[in-house]
């Protein structure tokens, strides 16, 4: 659904109920309600301030919304949700707003965390490869990082580190195999590059 930032877009449903006329007056109400819930509710207005005026689910008096302002701009902000903006205007007449916000998850944070997770999973397992070749365990540190390497495919170190074992195992065909996949991958590594020319050399 396309957004209209100067009206309600996206899931947002704006209700105008109690509509009574008393002249001029401008007493009023406005509730905004969210899901889910204890998002923090921002208003700006026509000075540009922003100001906190709470969490949701939230009731408020005009006099508190329309501080020397006609018009404002409801900020709905949550963690892991996209901000939601609303711009009301203040009514001639007596009027309640009940402000209803199905809030949608920021798939770019979702993704962002997703990735989080692989990577601080990739060193957790890199480094217990690391302790494993350290003490020698070559095979459990072979295991090991062939399951790194199915699922992180597009990692040099995994494919360093892989060469690193068959080397001390004393396999250089499948030590030099495993150095040439990683620069590959990342050709800027001088270090790898001087050893694979010693295994290309016999040395």
């Amino acid at each position: 659904m396309k957004r209209f930032e100067n009206f309600i877009y996206r899931n947002i449903y704006l209700v105008i109920i109690n509509l009574l006329i008393f002249g001029c007056s401008t007493t009023g109400s406005l509730s905004v309600k969210s899901n889910p819930s204890q998002a923090v509710v921002k208003l700006s207005g026509d000075d540009g301030e922003i100001r906190e005026l709470g969490k949701t689910p939230l009731a408020l008096n005009f006099s508190e919304v329309f501080v020397n302002s006609k018009n404002v701009k409801l900020i709905i902000e949550k963690t892991n949700y996209e901000t939601e903006k609303i711009v009301i205007s203040k009514p001639p007449i007596k009027t309640d707003y009940n402000i209803s916000i199905s809030m949608i998850r920021d798939s770019t944070t979702d993704s962002q965390i997703e990735t989080q997770k692989k990577l601080e999973k990739l060193a957790t397992k890199i480094a217990e490869a690391l302790m494993k070749i350290q003490k020698k365990k070559f095979r459990d540190a072979e295991s090991l990082l062939m399951r790194l390497v199915d699922e992180f495919p597009n990692i040099s170190v995994v494919y360093d580190l892989l060469g690193n074992v068959y080397y001390m195992m004393g396999d250089r065909v499948a030590a030099k195999a495993q150095y040439l996949k990683a620069d590959s991958i990342n050709p800027n590594n001088f270090e790898r590059k001087q050893v694979i020319q010693r295994l290309n050399s016999g040395r």
